[in-house]
């Protein structure tokens, strides 16, 4: 396929995924780009995703069930004022949220995801509340984000910018 962009050309190949919820390339971004896109000498090249596709991937990165076990290398973090404790108070929990959250944590435990130990840091926990009943635990890390040390600077949105 051939692409006019102000009188730039470029080949490319796309490919078609008509059943998608979303564009990769979105509409809006083709239309606000004025990019023009002609089938070259009455060729057109469409590529379908198959079920295969799908199954096709990196054994390192993919979920396997238990959490916490990817085959992959710890993320580290670093944080401004590590000699500073970040410290903040525990949320009310109610009855039921501890409840809910009381298998979530002994199954985490004996996976090996957590581990009783003392430190100065901490963090709320929060009970949320699947649709099947269940209880999902969720960390606020609010405190934690504002502290990090960004490795990489931040991109502009190319809509608002």
């Amino acid at each position: 396929m051939q692409n006019e962009l102000d009188k730039k050309f470029g080949l490319n190949d796309l490919v078609l995924i008509p059943e998608a919820d979303n564009n990769l390339l979105g509409r809006d971004l083709i239309i606000a780009l004025r990019i023009k896109i002609t089938p070259c000498e009455g060729k057109l090249k469409i590529y379908s995703l198959t079920e295969e596709d799908n199954f096709e991937h990196s054994d390192t990165v993919w979920y396997t069930g238990e959490a916490g076990k990817l085959n992959i290398q710890p993320i580290s973090v670093e944080i401004q004022n590590l000699e500073i404790p970040i410290r903040v108070k525990q949320y009310p929990i109610s009855l039921e949220g501890q409840k809910g959250l009381k298998p979530v944590v002994e199954n985490s435990v004996h996976q090996g995801v957590l581990e009783s130990c003392v430190s100065p840091h901490n963090t709320p926990i929060l009970p949320v509340k699947k649709p099947d009943g269940s209880y999902r635990l969720v960390q606020d890390l609010k405190v934690v984000n504002q502290r990090t040390i960004t490795r990489f600077p931040g991109v502009d949105k190319p809509d608002t910018s």
